[in-house]
């Protein structure tokens, strides 16, 4: 008995801990007034975080610019109270304006990633306090603006701020969450690891990365406005660039694996720096203990305690497990059938579309050049319906480079690729709209997700969206989902893919168990959205004997359903055993194509390949 209680205890303590710290902050800010100014001002830092968890965990981003965005929303609120319009307004104005800025920073740094990106918008944040100071005009230079804190004539009081900073942070939380859980936000978190493998699935990563920036600086917004209505004064101290760096580091303290850590870093930051300021310099101690946590948990403070109670929880599981008698045939498990009648309704449109041509594939004239090296030179070929057609060649042919241009990866020099009858002029993520699939030499996955989720991620490129309003949308759908979004390890439709490439009983372990689990984890994510053609590079390297036979059979499986297949492996036996037709590049031109017996008999190929005259 006292083991249930305890257990139950436990589950609820690590779902419900996020909003009873919520409720905990809440009460105590309704004490008194001091104590209510205090949790604001932590609900402010709150949303800072929040904001700068949508770039930075979900897609890979550092931007600096979030004290900008948080002065444009306190602004936009003093300066429409000044002018007689409403403070009101200036909320979701002020939210606008911030996306609007947030589009044009993003568009401009939209090349840049890691430390150039934290540098390019650093210099937005300075651009903005200069800009606050020099338009004394409108934004009352550093003396700042003052307002009344009024919405329709009523005036606004503290507790009521109060609350709706508690029920905004809410609401955000929980649409983080959401949208970390859904299928958008795996792909989302897998384009932060890897680009290309993104790409691969169908995702646009430059508009997905602005949205993201966008998404964030409106929640940046909604912080400033709290806190100008919080203090019915905005100055431009109050969005100073030390506030860019101390809001930087909220949710490596809480924790990077829950939004609800932004709010327990923040805690910790307003604690350093408004109570703890007689136990010597505020910012020295937020450093150290940010050095500290670093250090010594490393997953952030929020994620340490939800380990702990996820590792108390289990044992008290197993023990609880021991002192019953097991009942079998309690799971349901999917059967083949039903995930095979899904999966084909979802995959209809694709194999009529790849039925439909003969050729699938046609590439004529490809080249690409880095700087004076020849990587192709006038490559072209065709790929038959049904077809395995393997790429062989010595090391620095241009295999892989063939493969990258194919699939949009790289931009050609000349020539053309053309799909179903359809010419490609997209990028990766539009030509993997379009039908084309791919494996990588080495394995682009994303580490913290399981098998089965890894493979679901390759349906992405059966629903996703094209045009920028449609991204918007797909975000905020999985923001706010009215069903279940996301595939896990039970889905039946993963399950039947992983049962065809032999790693059905592998679902639910994490993708990076093995390399060759990794491997065929790829394959199965890149062959779920049943494309008419893939390309796969350096399929069988570190791969053992009945893993190669895995991927040779669900190869041999899938050219059934009028799949085109390219293959570049150095395995030249095996590629002479399973394909129909091999191309040779040498110093990325095509010495020769044809049946494998037809190729190695060709003198270029010998002396090539082989080095024989």
């Amino acid at each position: 008995m006292v083991k249930e209680l305890l257990l139950n205890l436990t589950h609820g303590l690590r779902r419900a801990g996020g909003p009873l710290f919520l409720l905990v902050t809440l009460a105590y800010g309704l004490r008194d007034t001091v104590n209510t100014e205090l949790v604001i001002l932590l609900y402010v830092y709150a949303l800072l975080g929040l904001a700068i968890y949508v770039p930075m965990i979900l897609t890979d981003q550092v931007s600096l610019a979030y004290a900008a965005y948080a002065g444009i929303g306190g602004y936009s609120v003093a300066v429409l109270s000044a002018s007689n319009v409403g403070a009101f307004w200036g909320v979701p104005i002020g939210v606008v304006l911030a996306g609007a800025t947030a589009f044009l920073v993003a568009l401009a740094t939209s090349r840049l990633s890691s430390y150039f990106l934290a540098v390019g918008t650093l210099l937005v944040a300075i651009a903005f306090g200069r800009f606050l100071l020099q338009q004394a005009d409108l934004t009352g230079g550093a003396d700042g603006l003052t307002f009344t804190r009024q919405i329709f004539g009523i005036p606004v009081s503290t507790t009521a701020l109060l609350i709706v900073g508690a029920v905004m942070i809410w609401i955000i939380v929980f649409a983080l969450e959401s949208l970390r859980r859904s299928e958008m936000g795996k792909g989302l978190h897998l384009m932060g690891g890897s680009r290309p493998a993104a790409e691969s699935v169908g995702l646009n990563t430059v508009r997905f990365r602005i949205l993201s920036l966008i998404f964030g600086a409106a929640i940046a917004s909604l912080a400033g406005s709290l806190l100008a209505f919080s203090r019915g004064l905005v100055l431009p101290d109050s969005f100073h660039l030390e506030l860019a760096f101390l809001i930087l580091f909220i949710p490596l303290l809480g924790g990077k694996h829950t939004p609800w850590g932004c709010l327990v870093g923040s805690a910790l930051l307003v604690y350093v720096l408004e109570v703890a300021r007689s136990f010597g310099p505020g910012k020295l101690l937020y450093g150290l203990g940010v050095l500290a946590c670093v250090l010594f948990f490393s997953g952030g403070i929020a994620e340490r305690l939800g380990s702990a109670l996820s590792a108390l929880e289990s044992k008290l599981q197993s023990k609880k497990i021991q002192t019953r008698d097991e009942t079998p045939g309690v799971g349901v498990v999917p059967q083949p059938a039903e995930a095979e009648r899904r999966e084909t309704v979802s995959m209809n449109k694709v194999r009529e579309a790849a039925a439909s041509s003969p050729r699938p594939l046609i590439a004529r004239g490809l080249s690409k050049t880095y700087g004076g090296v020849t990587a192709l030179h006038d490559v072209s070929f065709e790929l038959l319906q049904g077809e395995i057609l393997g790429v062989v060649g010595p090391n620095g042919a241009g295999k892989t480079t063939l493969i990258d241009v194919l699939t949009g990866i790289q931009t050609g020099d000349s020539g053309e690729v053309v799909l179903q009858g359809n010419r490609l002029e997209g990028g990766a993520s539009e030509r993997a709209l379009a039908g084309l699939s791919r494996t990588f030499q080495h394995p682009q996955l994303s580490g913290e997700l399981t098998v089965g989720e890894n493979i679901g991620l390759g349906l992405l490129r059966l629903h996703t969206s094209r045009s920028w309003i449609g991204m918007a949308l797909q975000m905020m759908r999985s923001m706010f989902p009215t069903v279940k979004s996301g595939r896990d390890a039970n889905d039946p439709i993963t399950i039947e893919i992983g049962r065809k490439i032999g790693i059905e009983g592998l679902c639910e372990d994490m993708a990076s168990t093995s390399f060759g689990t990794e491997k065929l984890t790829e394959i199965g994510r890149a062959l779920i959205s049943q494309p008419s053609v893939l390309l796969m590079d350096e399929p069988f390297a570190g791969l053992g004997k009945s893993e190669i036979d895995r991927v040779v059979d669900a190869v041999e499986r899938w050219r059934q359903n009028a799949l085109g297949v390219i293959i570049v492996d150095h395995n030249i036996d095996l590629l002479s055993g399973i394909c129909d037709r091999l191309l040779v590049l040498d110093s990325g031109i095509v010495i020769a194509c044809g049946r494998p017996s037809e190729v190695f008999s060709s003198p270029h190929v010998q002396k090539a390949y082989f080095g024989r005259e």
